[in-house]
């Protein structure tokens, strides 16, 4: 039971002035508590305070050891210019508040993210407060994920949002520190598939098929994607002005390339198509 301060008035007539005797107020076991500070009805501690936003904000704990703990961090932080009540939003919605904030991103990207996105606000991490986070939860939520079948990759994903948003965090003072800060081949093993490249033989042997049976339709196309390593989205968004500024200077090189050791290259008939073109 909480103990209200209670004023006792007292009138002196001989000194003809007024005396104010204040009780201090006192939890169940006699202890007295100090300012802000207020034991429930079913025992348990509040500290009530104000960060200077005109809001009176509360922490909780079972002992008056633990809430006077509490006090010390919050004071810490409110003297450090840290916002301990912004450190009451969950990972979730520091998340949304980062990816708001990125207008640089495509609709191709932010659609990308969206599905991390989505599994952060379903997972228990992601309803966590986040001045709570400490660099072993964020491994532990990064394990949580491997053990489920995610791939290291598909992880670097995630930390892709969250190392940025908590970094975030730290520049609005809202923590003191990003524990996101760690490289995640300290704690996953690199499990990405091997991939075997074809030998030179078996590229001879696909492009002999594709000029035989593939109607004369994607060998130019495929002669490049084998030789330059280049991806397909990567091949198409390449405008016939930028190939004709360019082949002239990736013809020279790969002639001079072939001096040395034959390459892919010599099955492309980009010279017909340029001096046609110019």
């Amino acid at each position: 039971m909480c103990y209200d301060i209670f004023i006792i008035h007292v009138e002196r007539f001989s000194h003809e002035r007024s005396v104010f005797i204040v009780e201090k107020r006192k939890d169940k076991n006699g202890r007295v508590l100090k300012t802000g500070e207020y034991q429930r009805k079913n025992g348990t501690y509040v500290f009530r305070y104000s960060a200077g936003h005109g809001q009176v904000h509360s922490a909780y704990a079972k002992t008056l050891d633990l809430l006077r703990k509490k006090e010390e961090n919050i004071r810490r932080d409110i003297s450090d210019g840290i916002d301990y009540a912004a450190g009451e939003i969950t990972v979730s919605e520091l998340v949304d508040r980062y990816m708001n904030l990125k207008r640089d991103l495509s609709e191709n990207s932010r659609r990308g993210y969206s599905t991390v996105i989505n599994r952060i606000k379903e997972s228990p991490f992601g309803q966590m407060k986040v001045r709570n986070v400490k660099p072993s939860n964020a491994k532990a939520f990064y394990i949580y994920l491997h053990d489920r079948g995610n791939k290291r990759n598909t992880i670097s994903i995630f930390h892709c949002v969250l190392r940025p948003s908590f970094e975030m965090a730290v520049d609005d003072d809202i923590i003191r520190k990003n524990p996101f800060k760690f490289q995640i081949s300290d704690i996953l093993p690199n499990d990405a598939e091997k991939r075997t490249a074809l030998t030179k033989a078996q590229q001879e042997t696909y492009l002999k098929f594709v000029r035989d049976y593939g109607q004369d339709n994607y060998y130019d196309d495929i002669v490049i994607l084998l030789g330059t390593g280049l991806r397909v989205s990567e091949l198409y968004g390449l405008t016939k002005m930028w190939i004709l500024r360019h082949v002239a200077f990736i013809l020279t090189i790969s002639y001079a390339e072939q001096q040395k050791s034959p390459t892919l290259l010599h099955h492309l008939r980009l010279p017909v198509v340029c001096e046609q073109s110019l």
